[in-house]
């Protein structure tokens, strides 16, 4: 449904929460093997060290434990849990906009559709990638492992003055 003067494609614009569903999904799948890889890695480990009849079995969990080291070091350089519920968040803030303008779409005859409320879905829509955005920047600001990121915290800057 178009109306004159506005863009035909306001609708497919709204609908880029879409966008957010496989950052979403992405993120969730690697905070989960994050947590779980090096539990099921340090369970195997001492197992294997448990069963004497393995031959070399300090040869075997050795490397599963620098793994374990490994993951659980790159897990907050990553920090794929933040990454997850941001865009979860954005994904229902999109999706809401989105049923507020088919509500008004359906509820409103085509003559009585005004161009600037529908302008306003695309500019809040517009607000909410922005706000993604600056979250996103503000993740990478305060991470202490990326270069310029904030500097560690001490004792004295969690003090009162």
């Amino acid at each position: 449904m178009t109306v004159p003067g506005t863009p035909s494609n306001v609708g497919q614009a709204i609908g880029r929460s879409d966008l957010a569903r496989p950052c979403e999904s992405r993120f969730r799948l690697r905070a989960s093997c994050a947590k779980v890889a090096p539990l099921a890695l340090t369970a195997a480990s001492t197992v294997v060290l448990g069963i004497p009849a393995i031959p070399g079995r300090a040869a075997i969990a050795l490397p599963m434990v620098a793994l374990v080291t490994l993951i659980s070091a790159l897990e907050p350089f990553f920090n794929w849990r933040a990454r997850w519920v941001l865009m979860e968040e954005t994904q229902y803030r999109l999706n809401r906009i989105r049923d507020e303008m088919d509500y008004y779409l359906v509820t409103t005859p085509t003559a009585d559709l005004d161009r600037d409320r529908l302008r306003g879905f695309f500019t809040d829509q517009q607000d909410i990638w922005q706000d993604v955005s600056r979250q996103w920047v503000e993740f990478r600001k305060h991470d202490q492992s990326q270069p310029g990121g904030a500097s560690p915290l001490d004792a004295s800057t969690l003090l009162p003055p």
